[in-house]
């Protein structure tokens, strides 16, 4: 659970505040559902084999925050102005844009899941100054003065570009690592690494 509420809590908050809910509002759903979540039998109908931790949480998360809705905003906030507007997205492309908007937050969290990783791993083997120099190029980007970097790391250009392939290198690892927590098999984390892939290129173009 601990692993779930870090992955996923950014994502669940992003998708309820898509759908119109105020901040306050998006912070009680999500923890609200997530206390569910751990003391109820919530993952006993999880079947890896039908779909994603994602999907399986996200579906479970708009029926949870369409019954709150539907039980408390309706008598307490205008009448069933939220619920109008919760089933005008349910109804239209508003309910696609914010499911989209949920994968890119997760897709997001696992990016900063694996930046956050790969710093500590720098951290520990005694390379914070190689990280710091480098943390820019991570993403493929390309350097903005070679020499300058080498001269401040004390090495040749040569041995930067290797630095510059290791670094890239260990953040697909990291990447990899922090999907896999995500996923009920090895044999997924491919297949969740392209939709990983294509939800930033979704979130780029935005």
């Amino acid at each position: 659970m601990n692993d779930i509420c870090r992955t996923y809590w950014q994502p669940l908050y992003q998708f309820a505040l898509s759908l119109n809910c105020s901040h306050e509002d998006a912070e009680d759903c999500v923890q609200g559902f997530l206390a569910k979540a751990t003391v109820n039998d919530f993952f006993v109908l999880a079947d890896p084999k039908k779909g994603r931790m994602r999907s399986y949480l996200l579906t479970a998360f708009k029926r949870y925050i369409y019954d709150v809705w539907k039980k408390d905003h309706a008598l307490k906030r205008g009448g069933g102005t939220q619920i109008e507007s919760l089933e005008n997205n349910r109804q239209n492309n508003s309910a696609e844009n914010s499911s989209l908007v949920f994968d890119q937050q997760w897709a997001l969290t696992i990016i900063e899941t694996a930046m956050g990783n790969l710093k500590l791993r720098y951290h520990v083997m005694g390379k914070n100054l190689a990280f710091s120099e480098l943390e820019a190029c991570i993403d493929g980007s390309p350097l903005a003065n070679t020499a300058k970097i080498a001269e401040t790391l004390d090495i040749s250009t040569a041995t930067l570009k290797t630095l510059v392939y290791r670094i890239r290198k260990r953040f697909g690892e990291e990447v990899r690592k922090a999907v896999m927590e995500t996923v009920a098999t090895e044999e997924e984390i491919d297949d969740e690494l392209r939709w990983l892939i294509e939800v930033l290129g979704k979130h780029s173009h935005a």
